[in-house]
């Protein structure tokens, strides 16, 4: 173990359009992961849980502390949730 001078910065995302592209994909695989496993996508879900994903990021991980940029992952986050449940019902629903 060595001790590093410094800090150390990790950027999961390079831009706000790179964290889209990968809501897009991820969610894509992630509807699919939920269709193949027979759970069901209740509506209150998909209203409900983006909005406990958006306040659980941005208020008790305190991503108010971080400003727009904490703001900002916090919508992305709940966006994720939001858009992965809506491709859920989608593609049931072309598959009827």
């Amino acid at each position: 173990v060595k001790h590093l001078s410094g800090d150390l910065l990790h950027y999961s995302f390079a831009s706000i359009s790179d964290h889209l592209q990968r809501i897009d994909t991820y969610s894509n695989l992630a509807a699919d992961e939920i269709i193949d496993q027979d759970k069901s996508v209740p509506v209150l879900k998909v209203i409900f849980s983006p909005l406990v994903k958006f306040l659980k990021t941005y208020i008790v991980k305190l991503g108010m502390l971080d400003g727009f940029y904490g703001f900002c992952i916090s919508i992305l986050s709940a966006l994720d949730i939001f858009v992965r449940n809506a491709k859920v019902i989608s593609k049931r629903r072309q598959k009827d």
